[in-house]
């Protein structure tokens, strides 16, 4: 599932993201990418406190709360990211 979602984040376009360019918002992307590559790896050793913990550092760039700041732009991508994410987390929870 988390490489699911690492697959739709280096989906998004890169105008969903608030940054001042578009340097910036590949950075961004890129940066939620891996740790949603790097949580699947977590969830596939077995580590499913690290995957948690990745997931986690996403669902702070995305869940609407101002702090830490949002990367995406408010919209139904963002909505649709923000509950796949919390999501998995329900999912790793019940594991």
């Amino acid at each position: 599932m988390a490489d699911a979602l690492a697959v739709a984040i280096d989906e998004l376009d890169l105008a969903l993201f608030d940054a001042p360019n578009a340097n910036t918002a590949a950075g961004r992307r890129d940066s939620m990418a891996t740790r949603a590559y790097n949580a699947a790896d977590a969830f596939d050793e077995g580590r499913t406190r690290a995957g948690v913990a990745l997931v986690e550092g996403i669902l702070d760039r995305v869940d609407g709360i101002p702090v830490p700041p949002d990367w995406l732009l408010p919209s139904q991508q963002a909505d649709a990211l923000a509950d796949e994410v919390l999501l998995m987390l329900v999912l790793a929870d019940l594991e």
